[in-house]
């Protein structure tokens, strides 16, 4: 009796794949662009503008004074705006994760086709996509409880500073398996194992 696929590998494969890694650029592309460079009244530099600082989830970490101290220069236009960018940051991080994985799973398959269990690698930026959302959703308990102090205002910097380590270990391992593959080209240049299209 075959057992059921399981669904981890089967992701990772689907994740394999030119078409998908496309669509998730164009996706990513859009939504970053909106949160980082247009003058949207909820982009990240708006928010920064009118609340004096930059918004709490794009910092490297945090503290309850701080949250607390952040809403309240905001004033209710910069919370409002805030709210705003928080509802766009929930495709953000779906979309990062994602589009880092695909990569990740792109290369692995060409490189690591003979140790299978180091694809699982390929999961690591969805983890920091969990944190990212953890993050998002402390963001909205201290929003939605000022002007008092949500239970979970300290856990916001921990989840940013977590956030923040797995995202940047990603992005490290993806520079990794580039690198690796590069080499792999230049020491054996035969035909490699494309993704699927």
């Amino acid at each position: 009796m075959h057992s059921p696929a399981k669904p981890a590998p089967r992701l990772l494969e689907h994740l394999n794949s030119w078409r998908v890694l496309g669509v998730l650029l164009v996706l990513y592309t859009f939504v970053a662009g909106l949160l980082f460079v247009s003058p949207a009244p909820f982009a990240v530099s708006s928010v920064a503008r009118v609340c004096g600082q930059p918004p709490l989830d794009t910092r490297l970490a945090g503290n309850s004074d701080g949250v607390m101290g952040f809403l309240t220069a905001c004033g209710p236009e910069g919370r409002s705006a805030y709210r705003a960018m928080e509802v766009v940051d929930l495709f953000y991080p779906l979309l990062l994760g994602l589009l880092v994985a695909a990569c990740s799973a792109m290369l692995l398959a060409r490189v690591a086709r003979r140790r299978p269990r180091l694809r699982g690698l390929a999961w690591l930026p969805l983890a920091g996509t969990a944190l990212d959302y953890l993050e998002n959703l402390c963001v909205w308990l201290a929003l939605g409880s000022y002007p008092d102090a949500a239970p979970t205002n300290s856990l916001l910097g921990l989840a940013t500073t977590a956030k923040t380590t797995v995202y940047a270990a990603s992005w490290v391992l993806l520079v990794v398996l580039l690198a690796w593959w590069v080499i792999a080209r230049l020491v054996d240049p035969g035909p490699q194992k494309e993704g699927k299209s």
